[in-house]
């Protein structure tokens, strides 16, 4: 992937646990004020002695609710919390299954738009190359079917769950880690969102030793073809050729920059 954030685990799995619970402290002071029992359960806490602090900080003013957030996210919370060990050993089994599952994994990104000048710079050779494009057989068992829309968001997703759930050391089952997963692959930073890209995750897809795999197509589905304005007469020659063997019905485009706008203009060559 050329973003570095595309996909990318690593540091997800790199939070320790006290981190993990001063990243939810907002969550815990919630759960505190509004449902003391709850917290006490989840924490491990003399319930008669968290309902006298709930009661507390309802009543403070809102400096003294700053200072609890504070006293929340320091050291002491460990105290709060005894089985911090068996909780880290939880979530690097978690890590671990993340990780394996996307060991073998493939992905096929598209776009749906044919004209984006950035990216015929970056994917084209510089407006030297082509832009294929696939029409999905609908009525029969096309992969192209599997094509999902990218989110593009500000906020990465995040693998670690409400403070409830890490407290209970509650494991994921295979349907959340898969969903994970999705949200990783499915999920690039707005900077992306020119891209209007498309994808297909296939998981356990590229066979053990080799570093991609390639998903089939029907030949009617490879159904245009779009030329670089700056394409060379003898690649145009040769890439035509090649596309009319998939698919002699294949409708070829050349690309040319407009008069009056930055854009490209498509004019239909057969």
């Amino acid at each position: 992937m050329n973003d570095p954030f595309d996909v990318y685990i690593a540091d997800l799995f790199e939070l320790s646990i006290l981190d993990l619970l001063k990243r939810r402290r907002l969550d815990a002071a919630e759960m505190l004020v509004n449902d003391p029992q709850r917290f006490s359960e989840i924490m491990g806490q003399d319930l008669a002695r968290v309902v006298i602090v709930s009661d507390l900080i309802k009543s403070a003013p809102l400096q003294k609710r700053a200072e609890f957030e504070a006293l929340l996210v320091s050291e002491s919370i460990e105290v709060m919390y005894p089985d911090m060990g068996e909780l880290r050993q939880t979530m690097e089994k978690q890590r671990d299954r993340v990780v394996a599952q996307f060991q073998n994994a493939g992905v096929f990104c598209a776009t749906r738009n044919n004209a984006n000048l950035l990216m015929w710079a970056h994917y084209a050779d510089q407006h030297r190359g082509v832009v294929l494009g696939f029409k999905p057989d609908l009525e029969r068992d096309s992969y192209l079917r599997l094509l999902e829309p990218v989110t593009y968001t500000d906020t990465r997703p995040s693998f670690y769950g409400s403070i409830e759930s890490m407290a209970a050391g509650i494991a994921p089952d295979e349907a959340t880690l898969r969903a994970f997963n999705r949200r990783l692959v499915y999920t690039k930073s707005t900077h992306w969102s020119y891209e209007a890209e498309e994808r297909i995750y296939v998981p356990w897809e590229v066979t053990e030793g080799k570093s991609a795999s390639y998903l089939p197509f029907y030949p009617e589905e490879l159904a245009e073809l779009y030329l670089g304005c700056r394409a060379s007469e003898a690649f145009k020659s040769e890439i035509v050729a090649a596309a009319k063997a998939v698919n002699d019905s294949i409708v070829v485009y050349q690309a040319k920059p407009a008069k009056d706008s930055y854009a490209l203009e498509f004019l239909p060559l057969s």
